[in-house]
């Protein structure tokens, strides 16, 4: 005898894409350095600066979004990514904040 067709409860890729909470199975294409710095700025000993610098700044950001993309030898090259609203658009943008942070002094300055 066959069973009938399970229902399957998971949302589509598409109504998750639409409601803004699709996240691909993807591999990353960060070092495992970078993945590891990434992690240390977001919960590590480097979250606390991060946050300081997120909050004088005129963008709403999130430091649990922080991302290291590359270093060099003046430090790491982070992105903070965020949404924006205009005036005379009805959809948010997005708008990625680079800033450059030198991990032994915890000094950050904006890169635009």
């Amino acid at each position: 005898m066959i069973s009938p067709a399970k229902k399957s409860t998971t949302p589509s890729d598409l109504a998750q894409q639409a409601a803004g909470t699709f996240i691909s199975d993807s591999v990353s294409t960060l070092s495992g350095l970078c993945r590891w710095l990434t992690e240390c700025c977001r919960q590590g000993e480097l979250r606390e600066a991060i946050e300081k610098f997120a909050s004088d700044q005129p963008e709403p950001l999130q430091v649990n979004l922080v991302l290291v993309e590359a270093y060099d030898e003046k430090g790491l090259i982070c992105i903070l990514p965020c949404r924006l609203s205009d005036h005379e658009s009805t959809a948010t943008f997005p708008v990625e904040v680079r800033f450059h942070l030198n991990p032994e002094t915890k000094e950050l300055m904006r890169r635009d």
